[in-house]
């Protein structure tokens, strides 16, 4: 078919309805005010859908379902009552330049095994999550804008995957990237900036009725997060978000399973990781911690610039699983370089923390803290407290203020190969100090180094 610069409104259902592998061109046509989606694309059909208006739908702009493909290009999609593009079953779309604003929903929802190429779109001013990805969905998010949202940039919720690489997340009065740990995404050079709250969050599967991630009231937030924390989580948790459209039109049911060959297990097997990856993100001036870690799966954090943003750094509370911290650039954060907490599982290797706030490293968990570089932070360099199992192992070390390795309490563990020079010449605070009757910590072969003038 060839549909063009047509007018499609007001009907009972979908506006435009493709599916048993209908094919061809459907561009510069004013579709809205539909009860069901604007475009509802199924059933291995593949059109090219190129410069629509498609709006004020009653449900989703787009759907994209049950091997559905199709390339959605250039459109203007905006006030829909649910999700802009809705993506599930193995649909599998090329969404790409598209502004997708003003939704009442999510900009783009990827559900239910949902795949896709969703690159170089504007995705901005949504009421729910700009890109919200859960239960199977594994889509590649490449190159878009998605901005002042008014709850999170994207979110990876249940069981959510994806290659989310090269976006800018900006603006969003949420957080920028909100993960669930029972989800296994790859996040890869995204900027991350001027969210209001944390620039990217890591939590643990929750109950859909626990309020406390819906009204962002975390445990440790006064200490960390701030005021700004407390803003309303719209939805985030909830199961289910973009409600269900009607897949089952005409009366007709569709045997999905018929629907859902070996390609899904080729497109599974293409990418795949058994640890979140978080690699090479620019995560600068949020509200509230740049990295905040609630976790019961492992996490690999690998080559991120987390800079200036109002909390911590790197904030990890819970972390039942092996979170690993390796090169990062943690600099001028407001409250401190990387803050571990009780009973968590974290290695820290080949960081370079300068200039923070805080204390460069504040660690009360489990783990080693290797070979990185803790330079110019406005309290101890590294202090660890209440640690049962620790090393602090060739380390350099140079604090503006306060002590520049200091064990405080019952630690046990050990310190041997670390530098520690002299920082301001006013600072009489010891460079390395531990408590006394402290003996279940030993320390080795550290050198001190003062200037000679």
């Amino acid at each position: 078919i060839v549909m063009l610069r047509n007018e499609v409104c007001e009907c009972r259902a979908s506006g435009v309805f493709l599916r048993l592998s209908a094919q061809g061109l459907i561009a510069e046509n004013n579709i809205h005010s539909n009860g069901e989606a604007g475009l509802d694309i199924r059933k291995g059909a593949n059109p090219i859908i190129l410069c629509n208006k498609i709006h004020s739908g009653l449900r989703s702009g787009v759907v994209v379902l049950g091997n559905g493909k199709g390339s959605v290009r250039s459109n203007l999609i905006y006030n829909n009552k649910e999700a802009g593009v809705y993506i599930l079953f193995s649909g599998n779309p090329v969404v790409s330049g598209n502004r997708i604003f003003q939704g009442q929903a999510a900009g783009v929802a990827i559900n239910e095994n949902g795949r896709g190429l969703i690159t170089e779109n504007v995705i901005r001013e949504n009421q729910w999550g700009g890109v919200d990805i859960r239960r199977g969905g594994d889509p590649i998010l490449r190159n878009n804008y998605i901005c002042y949202g008014y709850s999170d940039g994207v979110v990876v919720g249940e069981r959510g995957r994806g290659l989310i690489e090269g976006n800018h997340v900006y603006c969003n009065k949420g957080c920028g990237v909100w993960v669930m740990s029972s989800s296994l995404p790859q996040l890869l050079g995204n900027y991350i900036v001027h969210n209001c709250m944390y620039g990217l969050a890591v939590f643990c599967r929750k109950d859909p009725d626990n309020i406390e991630a819906r009204e962002g009231s975390w445990a440790g937030q006064e200490g960390i997060g701030g005021d700004i924390a407390n803003g309303e989580r719209r939805g985030v948790e909830g199961e289910a978000r973009e409600g269900q459209e009607n897949f089952n039109e005409e009366g007709e049911l569709f045997a999905w399973e018929s629907d859902l060959d070996s390609e899904d297990e080729r497109h599974s097997a293409r990418r795949s990781i058994s640890v979140a990856l978080m690699e090479g993100n620019c995560v600068s001036y949020n509200g509230a911690v740049g990295l905040y870690v609630k976790s019961s799966e492992a996490l690999n954090v690998l080559a991120n610039l987390m800079n200036r943003n109002c909390g911590p750094g790197i904030a990890v509370l819970q972390s039942a699983q092996l979170t690993r911290l390796v090169t990062n650039c943690i600099v001028e954060n407001g409250r401190g370089g990387i803050t571990v907490e009780k009973d968590c599982r974290v290695e820290l290797r080949g960081n370079g923390i300068y200039e923070n706030s805080g204390h460069g490293v504040r660690f009360s968990g489990t783990g080693q803290i290797a070979e990185n570089d803790v330079v110019g932070n406005c309290g101890y360099g590294i202090q660890v407290s209440a640690s049962t199992d620790i090393k602090v192992v060739r380390n350099r070390v140079q604090p503006a203020q306060g002590c520049g390795i200091a064990l405080l309490g019952p630690v046990k563990g050990v310190v041997h190969d670390n530098i520690l020079f002299q920082g301001h010449p006013e600072n009489k605070k010891p460079l390395l100090h531990m408590d006394a009757g402290n003996e279940s910590c030993v320390l080795r072969n550290n050198s001190i180094l003062r200037p000679n003038n």
